[in-house]
């Protein structure tokens, strides 16, 4: 892609970094709270004086508040799909029976793929604090398990590690990729 990039042919090196994508994108709809209630009363006051003064402004009152409803705010959020997967995992390995030792090491395992194919694809940093701390609760579960060790409160913990990794990734691609755009 990078030799392409250099040769100009943009497009064939785009459909190259685009299959690196594994992501889900949500676009959020919002209705601009800050137009639309003024544009109401403006439309009201409107329709009371054409009353007052025995005019037909309906056709202006209802422009108004066409303009207040189609000014709608988009938010994009982009949710790295390898985050998705091994918070389901971790869901996963925690019904599991406690002497299924294999299983449980197996699922970890998975966990662990995909944090790593995150990595690569670069939704997030190794040197992250919440990811080295995710590592290192999987880690610790896999050792206790050779141990014969009991891990059921770990995944409590694991989980609410998923849950601050997904909201910082969102807060992050909300701030760098989305500024709200405005229709009008």
């Amino acid at each position: 892609a990078e030799k392409l990039l250099k040769q100009k042919c943009t497009q064939s090196a785009r459909e190259i970094i685009v299959r690196l994508q594994d992501e889900m994108v949500v676009t959020y709809r919002y209705l601009s709270m800050q137009r639309y209630p003024k544009l109401v009363k403006q439309s009201l006051v409107l329709l009371e004086k054409a009353q007052l003064l025995q005019k037909n402004e309906n056709d202006a009152a209802l422009l108004m508040l066409t303009m207040g409803l189609n000014d709608m705010i988009y938010e994009r959020m982009v949710m790295p799909i390898p985050f998705l997967k091994a918070a389901h995992l971790v869901a996963m390995a925690s019904k599991l029976d406690a002497s299924q030792d294999d299983e449980i090491n197996a699922v970890l395992d998975s966990i662990q793929e995909a944090l790593n194919r995150a990595v690569l694809l670069g939704y997030i940093q190794e040197q992250n604090s919440v990811y080295q701390g995710i590592e290192g609760e999987i880690r610790h579960m896999q050792r206790t398990l050779k141990e014969h060790g009991t891990i059921e409160g770990r995944y409590q913990k694991i989980k609410k590690l998923f849950e601050k990794l997904i909201y910082q990734t969102r807060e992050k691609m909300i701030q760098s990729h989305v500024k709200p755009k405005v229709n009008t």
